[in-house]
């Protein structure tokens, strides 16, 4: 189930998660957010934007056919702003995303073991599209990839937006941790 959370209209979006025997014998809701930043005025500070990375389902038919533990049609994007059509053009069947593609699940970081993402790009800008929340399977954590010294100008605000590269976290929770095959122990080796 898709739905715009009612108590901030085009801020985060609520996806009920199946039932899962290693996190709950009910069904969860994870939230994924799309807030703007809000800049400081007069006494009042201002507040830092949040645009959660997510993971996308890219091909609905081959998702449905494969199995919920195939990677081969997900893929990682951050979702930048959610919203509904208007009711003079229609109505769709669920919420719309704005989002920006990382590149697919397939090159491995040699000493993590983890997958790594770089943004995607088209034309030296971002590589975006507009999406159906019905397409997004939930929250994924990515960790900025650094060398042998970490930017110090990086913030949990501005990383996902400076660093380039990053690393697809599994072990953030248990959900993403025991899906069936998401994350399989050989796929990087």
């Amino acid at each position: 189930m898709y739905r715009i959370a009612k108590n901030c209209p085009f801020r985060q979006l609520k996806i009920e998660q199946p039932w899962s025997p290693f996190v709950s014998s009910d069904t969860r809701i994870e939230k994924v957010r799309a807030i703007t930043p809000i800049a400081p005025q007069g006494r009042k500070r201002g507040s830092p934007g949040f645009f959660d990375p997510i993971l996308v389902i890219e091909n609905m038919a081959a998702f449905n056919a494969r199995g919920r533990g195939s990677l081969d049609s997900l893929r990682v994007a951050r979702l930048r702003v959610l919203f509904e059509l208007p009711a003079d053009l229609g109505r769709a069947s669920h919420p719309l995303a704005y989002i920006e593609w990382y590149t697919s699940l397939q090159r491995c970081d040699p000493n993590t073991k983890l997958y790594q993402e770089l943004r995607s790009s088209r034309h030296r800008r971002p590589n975006a599209q507009i999406v159906s929340a019905e397409r997004i399977l939930g929250f994924c954590h990515l960790a900025a990839k650094c060398g042998a010294a970490i930017d110090s100008g990086w913030t949990t605000e501005n990383v996902l937006d400076m660093a380039e590269a990053f690393l697809v976290n599994p072990y953030i929770t248990l959900k993403t941790f025991s899906r069936s095959g998401l994350y399989p122990l050989d796929a990087c080796l």
